[in-house]
């Protein structure tokens, strides 16, 4: 099995991808897409702001997506 996504990289997604983020109909408010460093994509979904703070961001849940690896798509940022 396969470990999850680096938190570095979860970051790094959220940070990198919050300006492209799409609204998410279940559990949390938004949802963005990254790219690990293996080259596999994943979906990571989150509120933002938390309680008020703009700078606070309550991660729900990171999964990777079932069509995870292949060339990575234009609309994702890069992840440094």
């Amino acid at each position: 099995m396969e470990p999850g996504a680096a938190q570095s990289e979860v970051q790094a997604a959220v940070r990198d991808a919050h300006s492209l983020r799409e609204p998410n109909r279940g559990e949390a408010d938004w949802r963005v897409h990254g790219l690990r460093a293996n080259g596999r994509r994943f979906a990571v979904i989150y509120d933002h702001p938390v309680q008020g703070q703009r700078n606070t961001v309550r991660i729900v849940s990171v999964w990777t997506l079932r069509s995870a690896v292949g060339p990575q798509p234009s609309w994702l940022p890069q992840l440094s």
